[in-house]
């Protein structure tokens, strides 16, 4: 009785939709125009580890963020993003996971066997999620040694899912969020040791979204810390590579999500 009660208690401080607008205004986190077509980088490419990684942002800030892409890779609009929270006092880096090679964007969904064999390797090797989630505690660690002392990471469908598993027990990061994630998985809530954050479209499973976030919700240091939103009005990839920037909505929604994300970092790094 007493676990559920407790878990009762937590959820009652589980920030979701209300409560995130009213953090979001409280922060005043104003992001700069965003730019539709022919984004120009603000960063520069160094070497992060054994990874070419996008930086941006002022270093000596002290907070750090990685950015795990989706499939894609580096794509202007997950860049802009990038770019967006380092506008807000944010160091950010975003590794090439894939070493230059990322799935190719015209064959998602894949559309015949060839494809779809493809896409399995794929995951099965360069997007093997174990062993990313492995090397982003190591980008995390490293941050850590070049006098970073707040670190997050957030990821975006694939990177979603090694933001979330890289938030467990150990964790070199302070913060993690899921920006319209992919492999939810609620039992994931359970092993997060820091706050997180989910922002997910119409086309993400909302109950096992809020399945995780009650299971979060179960660890009182981080459930008052810990937010949801959900996007009804927007695809899966509007914040990252399948962005449409040129959209009226999906540009509105794609502004509020990197806002979102800086609250939710400046508030628990």
């Amino acid at each position: 009785m007493l676990k559920i009660h407790q878990t009762r208690h937590a959820l009652k401080h589980l920030k979701t939709h209300r409560q995130l607008r009213k953090m979001t205004s409280s922060a005043c986190c104003n992001i700069p125009p965003v730019t539709t077509h022919d984004y120009q980088p603000k960063g520069k490419y160094e070497q992060l580890g054994s990874y070419k990684t996008y930086v941006t942002g002022d270093k000596t800030s002290g907070r750090a963020l990685l950015c795990a892409y989706d499939i894609f890779g580096f794509f202007p609009q997950t860049i802009q993003g990038a770019d967006i929270l380092a506008s807000q006092g944010f160091y950010v880096t975003m590794p090439d996971f894939f070493h230059g090679k990322p799935y190719p964007l015209d064959q998602a969904p894949p559309k015949n066997d060839e494809q779809k064999q493809n896409y399995k390797d794929f995951f099965a090797t360069t997007a093997n999620v174990e062993e990313n989630v492995k090397q982003a505690a190591k980008l995390g660690e490293e941050l850590k040694k070049q006098g970073l002392n707040k670190i997050g990471i957030y990821g975006y469908c694939w990177g979603g899912k090694i933001a979330v598993l890289s938030a467990g027990q150990g964790s070199p990061f302070h913060a993690a969020a899921q920006i319209h994630p992919a492999m939810v998985d609620a039992n994931d809530g359970k092993k997060v040791t820091i706050p997180v954050a989910s922002f997910i479209s119409k086309d993400e499973p909302e109950e096992a979204v809020q399945e995780f976030h009650k299971n979060v919700a179960s660890n009182s240091d981080i459930a008052s810390k810990s937010v949801w939103k959900r996007y009804p009005t927007v695809h899966h990839g509007w914040a990252a590579a399948r962005g449409k920037l040129d959209d009226a909505e999906n540009k509105k929604q794609y502004e509020d999500v990197y806002r979102q994300l800086s609250s939710f970092f400046k508030a628990n790094l």
